[in-house]
């Protein structure tokens, strides 16, 4: 469960080190979040 800041850090950090492209991982934390927000507050 990704309920703190420092785990949802971590687990980007994770993904990095499996391999995960920082475009994905960017694309997994941030553009998900930014579309979420933008649909539901804009």
């Amino acid at each position: 469960c990704l309920d703190s800041p420092e785990k949802a850090a971590d687990f980007y950090e994770y993904l990095l080190s499996r391999g995960v492209s920082q475009q994905d991982a960017d694309g997994i934390f941030f553009e998900n979040a930014r579309t979420f927000l933008r649909k539901n507050l804009g």
